[in-house]
């Protein structure tokens, strides 16, 4: 089996020294660096990275607290962002099919989060349009076949997975009873009696093959390698290492350092700062492989490294908070947009478009959410079940809403089948302006009548239409054939206000009085006259008229009821179809004062009776007696204006 993690142990200074490790040292050293594995083992791989020690007095080369930071950084997930569903299904295909199980399980993550993030949001799409429809059926989630085939390769890899740990484990086993294996060789090597070159071959040798065997459970680790460590300690103190094969020994182990340095140094001038930081890692386990150097160039070549190591780290670090602020900004920004979808899940209304206006906000939030980057991995399952508990609050309002609603259009459906029915009854109608304010009440009723089911809406609304629009048609082909005849009107107007402007008063004011008579009953006959003539033709008339009444020596009642005629006459030329109302309004008003008069003319009568025994008394009769000719004069006036209102309904 590969070897995934080489390591050789630390023996330092002892080397030079030709002395063993003692007991203290090798508590002072992790399992992880003197077994040759990582404390969590290759299994661990396939989950989130741990911390990794460094022999003591070394820098340790520090990961993320956070771990969601290293897992999204080390799968290839800002790649898979760009993505639709059919290219991540194709790449977790070809991933699953090529790639060691080991190495594609961060990706896989990475896949399966983003396609199902776009299926989730396709689903809420879908169901979105069905509450928007009349639908009364509950939603039901249409199956898809590239979810369904992605389903199926993810569980091809939970299997492959699995039964990769599982062998996993047994090649641990395994790996187990070999070190040991290696373990009884190196005991057995201070009972031989070869010379001391061919047993320290033979000892380097077991050490190659310690290093190659692999890893073994993580409950051995720490019994495996004490005991590994306490033989090697007895194979020194052996062989009693001579000083030229030790020399030689810690020159090559200062170049495998220097090579190690130079790599790590430049490591700093990469950008790509968590790969940087990977092979960091890498390095400081070649590091304590290779071990000791000559006791001069130890401290020297040990404060490159760590100084090189500590700028990455420092680099990192720097990175990830860089990283977390954004994550933690992220947050703040989908927290906001629980705040919003909240607010919408208490919305409210009897408005079919007020709805519609909220579900396109929430439809926004939705798109919003998804453009919204990471956030940390211990608030995404939180904050995101918040904001779909809030979505989901609207929308079964929404169909509670639509479902009443759709019961009112029913009814208002048959509103609108019955105003059709009215409209069709007085289109052929030839009482113009009854059935005109008739027709425009039946529109103003359409109009605020509600919302009909939309595949009855046109039908009703044409249905009623041809029967408005009959009407109207006939109506102004009607008064399009009376329009001819209102320009020859203006004519006759024209040449009647000539004629009285040219008139010619008698010396009898009776005859001449009657003669202006004749001028209002000729100008009343004529007729209308174009709408936009109206008024200025009338004015010229008014002008006519009154000049001449102001020649004639007749009384002051006799005008009144000269020019209330002429009002009356103006009324009923405006065509307004509130003439009659008008007209019955002045005659109440006329009768009403008629009455009041009548009693005061009583009253005054009464009193001058009583006036005849006072002082003055002569003087206060006949200030009485004034009003009350005044009176009877203004009563005779007001029956000649209401004779004038009666005849025209004779």
């Amino acid at each position: 089996m590969e070897n995934k993690e080489k390591h050789i142990p630390a023996l330092e200074e002892q080397m030079n020294e030709g002395k063993s490790i003692n007991n203290q040292e090798v508590n002072d050293i992790t399992s992880t660096e003197l077994s040759g594995e990582t404390n969590s083992g290759e299994a661990d791989k396939l989950k989130l990275g741990e911390k990794t020690a460094l022999p003591a007095g070394e820098v340790t080369v520090e990961r993320e607290e956070s771990s969601e930071f290293i897992e999204e950084e080390a799968s290839n997930a800002d790649s898979y962002l760009k993505m639709q569903k059919p290219e991540l299904l194709v790449e977790l295909r070809n991933l699953v099919d090529n790639k060691p199980i080991e190495a594609i399980v961060k990706d896989v993550e990475s896949l399966r989060n983003l396609f199902y993030t776009i299926h989730r949001a396709e689903i809420d799409a879908l169901e979105l349009r069905h509450a928007e429809s009349d639908s009364e059926t509950p939603f039901v989630s249409p199956e898809d076949p590239l979810e369904v085939e992605f389903r199926s390769i993810i569980n091809r890899f939970k299997d492959l997975r699995d039964n990769y740990l599982s062998k996993l484990e047994a090649n641990k086993e395994e790996n187990y009873k070999l070190k040991l294996q290696v373990i009884e060789e190196i005991k057995n090597l201070t009972t031989e009696e070869e010379n001391l070159n061919q047993t320290f071959r033979k000892f380097r040798d077991l050490q190659i093959c310690w290093r190659e065997i692999g890893q073994v459970p993580q409950a051995y680790i720490k019994t495996l390698w004490e005991t590994y460590h306490h033989h090697v300690e007895i194979f020194y103190d052996y062989v009693k290492i001579n000083k030229e094969l030790r020399d030689l020994d810690l020159k090559k182990n200062l170049e495998a350092k220097e090579v190690l340095v130079l790599k790590t140094e430049a490591l700093l001038e990469s950008d790509m700062v968590v790969e940087a930081f990977r092979q960091l890692q890498k390095f400081h386990e070649e590091w304590r492989e290779i071990g000791p150097v000559p006791h001069e160039f130890r401290e020297s070549i040990w404060e490159r490294f760590k100084e090189a190591t500590s700028k990455i780290n420092k680099k990192h670090q720097e990175y990830f908070d860089a990283r977390k602020e954004e994550y933690q900004k992220n947050l703040e920004a989908k927290v906001t947009l629980c705040e919003k979808a909240e607010a919408l899940a208490e919305f409210t209304s009897a408005s079919p478009r007020e709805w519609l206006q909220r579900s396109q906000e929430l439809t926004d939030l939705m798109q919003t959410w998804k453009e919204v980057g990471f956030v940390p991995r211990k608030d995404s399952n939180k904050v995101y079940d918040r904001f779909k508990i809030a979505r989901d609050k609207f929308f079964t309002s929404r169909r509670e809403f639509y479902k009443s609603f759709k019961q009112d259009m029913q009814n208002n459906l048959q509103l609108k089948r019955e105003l059709c029915e009215q409209a069709e009854a007085l289109m052929n109608s030839e009482d113009w302006k009854r059935t005109t304010d008739e027709l425009i009440a039946l529109q103003r009723k359409w109009k605020e009548v509600g919302s009909v089911p939309r595949k009855n809406s046109d039908e009703l609304w044409k249905r009623f239409r041809v029967a408005c629009d009959v009407f109207f048609n006939r109506k102004t082909a009607h008064f399009s054939e009376v329009d001819s005849h209102y320009e020859e009107n203006l004519k006759a107007k024209e040449a009647l206000i000539e004629e009285i402007n040219n008139f010619e008063p008698t010396n009898d004011s009776s005859v001449n009085f009657e003669l202006l008579k004749v001028f209002q009953q000729r100008w009343n006959q004529i007729g209308y006259v174009p709408l936009k003539e109206k008024e200025k033709i009338y004015k010229k008339y008014q002008e006519a008229i009154d000049k001449q009444f102001k020649l004639l020596k007749i009384s002051d009642g006799d005008k009144k009821v000269m020019k209330y005629r002429n009002k009356i006459e103006n009324i009923q030329s405006s065509q307004s179809n509130k003439t009659d109302r008008v007209l019955r309004n002045e005659r109440e008003k006329f009768f009403n004062k008629i009455m009041q008069l009548e009693n005061d003319i009583t009253l005054w009568e009464n009193n001058i009776g009583f006036f005849a025994k006072s002082k003055n008394a002569d003087a206060m009769i006949a200030d009485v007696q004034c009003k009350i000719e005044q009176a009877r004069e203004e009563v005779k006036i007001l029956e000649e204006k209401i004779k004038l209102i009666d005849q025209q309904y004779e």
